[in-house]
């Protein structure tokens, strides 16, 4: 069973976020509708019974029933909301956040500041120790281009080759074993077949000690798709 849970917490093998997010307001929902309801039974059933004798358990709780079903869909949204503002606080909007890789800016830039944007944002607005950037070269071998990281001593991280496989496919790598990076997020652009790769961000661990939840885990793929066309059309520029 540990071992279990382990692997759905480390390879997200389900959307344990959005479990988890129900499971809290449906809990609090079951809770709020159920105290409700036994006082609203509890009121009617002593009405009932001050004015037409015994026997009245069943119609008050018939009569309480409609209101209960009314609040239903407006208490539970009310919830989720409140529930929202809390768990869901790691989303970040990454197209305003990396703005220089949207469709209006990124011609502007460089290969090697986009590299060096990119690394530094990173490490800033996700919060974790170090992010390395790196291209694919004509050979398909992946060039180091940038490191931006708290702490100086730290060195150029080394792909493996079964996350390699994974990013070339334009999917998302948590590489295995204790290592020193914890996300790597392939730069690439989507076509019909096979998407068509252009490098890698490689991401250290979190300063918070977190992972990364399933929301931003969606984000990141969007974000390293809008790179992947930035880094596209500055080898472009390069090349002429």
């Amino acid at each position: 069973v540990v071992s279990i849970i382990f692997s759905i917490f480390r390879y997200r093998l389900y959307d344990v976020d959005i479990v988890i997010n129900r499971a809290i307001v449906y809990s609090i929902l079951t809770g709020i509708l159920g105290a409700s309801g036994y006082a609203l039974s509890a009121a009617f059933d002593y009405i009932l019974q001050q004015s037409l004798g015994d026997q009245t358990g069943l119609l008050a709780i018939a009569i309480t029933s409609l209101p209960i079903a009314a609040l239903f869909n407006p208490v539970r949204q009310r919830i989720q909301k409140v529930v929202d503002r809390y768990f869901r606080q790691y989303e970040i909007d990454f197209e305003k956040t990396f703005v220089e890789f949207t469709a209006e800016l990124r011609a502007f830039f460089s290969l090697d500041e986009l590299a060096k944007l990119l690394s530094s944002h990173a490490v800033e607005q996700l919060e974790v120790s170090y992010a390395s950037v790196f291209i694919s070269d004509t050979n398909g071998n992946l060039k180091h281009l940038s490191t931006n990281s708290m702490d100086e001593s730290v060195s150029v991280p080394v792909i493996e080759e079964k996350s390699l496989k994974k990013i070339k496919d334009g999917d998302l790598a948590i590489p295995d074993g204790d290592t020193a990076h914890s996300l790597i997020i392939s730069l690439a652009i989507p076509r019909a077949r096979k998407p068509n790769f252009i490098g890698a961000l490689v991401l250290g661990p979190r300063l918070n000690g977190l992972g990364y939840p399933t929301p931003m885990l969606k984000g990141l793929k969007k974000l390293g798709e809008d790179v992947g066309k930035a880094f596209y059309i500055a080898q472009l520029k390069d090349r002429k």
